[in-house]
């Protein structure tokens, strides 16, 4: 069986093999970006984000609401319903809430 055969029998390889036509025509090297996927989904998502309180706004005697700021470069977006964990050193005792 030749090549040609086994690609038409892949469901989407003509839809592929025009996206990389066009590619091609503008300039778009895939391979050369093959790897790379993990960068975009790290700035949008990161690990871990260094922040520093920019205000503490105190609610009720036990309650605080700490308004953060990066402490270097930039917040990621931002949607409804996410929060972040929150970890801390308070007197020597590290301790984490979200």
């Amino acid at each position: 069986m030749r090549v040609a055969d086994l690609q038409e029998m892949i469901a989407g390889y003509a839809e592929i093999q025009k996206e990389i036509e066009t590619c091609h025509k503008y300039g778009i090297d895939y391979p050369a970006q093959r790897g790379r996927w993990m960068e975009a989904v790290e700035r949008l998502h990161p690990r871990r984000l260094k922040l520093q309180v920019s205000e503490i706004i105190r609610e009720t005697a036990s309650a605080a609401t700490l308004r953060l700021v990066p402490a270097s470069g930039y917040l990621p977006p931002f949607q409804a319903g996410q929060y972040i964990n929150l970890f801390v050193a308070i007197d020597s005792v590290r301790t984490g809430r979200p």
